[in-house]
C-alpha cells in the first residue's frame, strides 16, 4: 500500500510537471550579455521580461505562459549561430530576440531561415538585416534601419551649419550600411563628404585616422562605432585642439556600452556629442503608459531608475514593444506554429506601444516597424544621461 501511494504521488508530480511544460511558450534571447555590448543586452532582456510579465499577468497567450530563455553570444557570430541551432531544438519555441550587433545578425540570417526561426530585432540597425534575400522573410524589426537613419543624422549635421562632414565608421556590415545611407543623404542635402576613416573592433589607437580627419578640416564628424571604439575616438578628438570642438554626430552604438564612464563626465562635457534615438521616457508620446512602465521597471529592477538614467533605454523599449506585438500575432494566428505567427505579424493591424501607436507596423514588403519619422537626436547632459535635443 505504501509503495502504491508513493507511485501515485510520483505520477502526479510527473503529470503536473508535464502540464507545466506544455503551458510554457518560449521566447529566446540571443545577445551579448557579458562583453562590450552587455548594456544593450541587459536592456533588451529587461524590456522583454517586463512585457512578458504583463502578458502573463493577463492570462498569457492562448492560455499559455510566456518564458524568456537567454543565451549569450558575446558579440561572436559563430557563438550566435550555435545559440540559434540550440534554440531551434527547444520545445514550444515561438520566436528569438536578437541583440545589439548587426554583424552577428547578418551572419545568422541563413540559420534563421533554414530553421524557420521567427527572429525579432530590438536593436541591430543594418539595412540588410530586414532587406534580405530570403522568402518568406522571418526577420522583423522594431529599431532603427540604417537606410532611414542616414537622412536623420545628415539633417542634424545640416542643422549645425555643416557644409561638409567626415565619416568615421567601424569596418563591419553595420559601418558599410551606414556609409551607403549617409553618402546618399549627404548628396541629397548638398553636403560634401570630405573623407572616410575605417576603424576595427578592438582598435586602441586612431592617431592616423584623427590626423586624416584634421587634414580634411570637416565641419562635423559622423561616428558609427560601438562604445569601446567610440571611447578611443572621443579621447583622440579631445587630444586634438582643432577637432575637440567639432560636432560629433553619432549612431547609437555608443549608447549600448560603457561610453560615458570610460570617457569621463568632465572629458565628455568638452565634446559636442549627439546620438540618434527612438525612445526616451522624457518625451514619450503617452506619458501615462510610460509612467506605468517606468514604475514597473523601478519595482522589478532598480528603485533609483528615472526618466533619464536607464542605460540602453532604446533596446528596453523596442524589446518591450516587439514582445507585445508578438503576443498579438500569436493570438491572431491562434497558433504557436512559427510560419503562421510570421504571417500574422505581417497582417498585424494596430498596437498602442511604448514607443508609438503602431498602425500596420509590418507588411509583406516592409519588416521595419520604426522609420525615420520615429527617430530623434539626443545629447548627454551634465550627469552623462541622454536627453532629447
Amino acid at each position: 500500500m505504501k509503495h502504491g501511494i508513493l507511485f501515485f504521488f510520483f505520477l502526479s508530480v510527473l503529470s503536473f510537471g508535464n502540464t507545466g511544460l506544455a503551458k510554457e511558450l518560449v521566447i529566446g534571447l540571443d545577445a551579448d550579455m557579458s562583453s562590450v555590448a552587455k548594456t544593450g543586452g541587459v536592456a533588451i532582456q529587461r524590456g522583454a521580461q517586463l512585457a512578458i510579465n504583463e502578458i502573463n499577468e493577463r492570462g498569457g497567450v492562448l492560455g499559455q505562459t510566456l518564458v524568456l530563455s537567454v543565451r549569450d553570444h558575446k558579440g561572436n557570430p559563430a557563438r550566435g549561430i550555435s545559440n540559434l541551432k540550440k534554440f531551434s531544438k527547444r520545445e514550444n519555441l515561438v520566436a528569438v530576440l536578437g541583440g545589439v550587433h548587426t554583424p552577428v545578425v547578418l551572419q545568422e540570417l541563413e540559420t534563421i531561415h533554414e530553421n524557420k526561426l521567427l527572429f525579432l530585432v530590438p536593436w541591430a540597425a543594418g539595412t540588410p538585416i530586414t532587406s534580405n534575400s530570403f522568402s518568406p522573410n522571418y526577420v522583423f524589426r522594431a529599431s532603427i534601419r540604417d537606410k532611414e537613419a542616414g537622412p536623420v543624422l545628415i539633417k542634424h549635421a545640416v542643422g549645425t551649419g555643416a557644409k561638409n562632414v567626415y565619416l568615421v565608421l567601424e569596418r563591419t556590415g553595420w559601418g558599410r550600411s551606414n556609409e551607403v545611407s549617409m553618402r546618399q543623404a549627404a548628396k541629397e542635402s548638398g553636403l560634401e563628404v570630405s573623407g572616410v576613416s575605417w576603424i576595427n573592433w578592438g582598435q586602441k589607437n586612431v592617431t592616423k585616422e584623427v590626423s586624416e580627419i584634421a587634414a580634411s578640416d570637416p565641419d562635423a564628424i559622423m561616428l558609427v562605432a560601438n562604445a569601446p571604439e567610440g571611447v578611443v575616438v572621443a579621447n583622440a578628438l579631445l587630444s586634438n585642439p582643432a577637432l575637440s570642438n567639432k560636432p560629433v554626430i553619432a549612431h547609437w552604438g555608443i549608447a549600448g556600452g560603457n561610453f560615458v564612464n570610460a570617457v569621463g563626465l568632465e572629458q565628455l562635457s568638452r565634446l559636442n556629442v549627439s546620438t540618434i534615438q527612438t525612445f526616451s521616457f522624457l518625451n514619450a508620446y503617452d506619458q501615462s503608459k510610460a509612467s506605468e512602465v517606468l514604475s514597473a521597471y523601478q519595482s522589478t529592477y532598480d528603485p533609483n531608475a528615472s526618466q533619464e538614467n536607464i542605460q540602453g533605454v532604446v533596446g528596453f523599449a523596442q524589446a518591450y514593444d516587439l514582445v507585445h506585438m508578438l503576443a498579438l500575432a500569436i493570438k491572431s494566428a491562434e497558433s504557436i506554429e512559427r510560419p503562421k505567427v510570421r504571417d500574422a505579424l505581417e497582417a498585424l493591424e494596430t498596437y498602442h506601444g511604448l514607443i508609438k501607436h503602431y498602425e500596420k507596423p509590418f507588411s509583406p514588403d516592409q519588416h521595419d516597424a520604426l522609420l525615420r519619422d520615429d527617430y530623434f537626436m539626443a545629447a548627454f547632459n551634465e550627469n552623462g544621461n541622454l536627453v532629447p535635443n
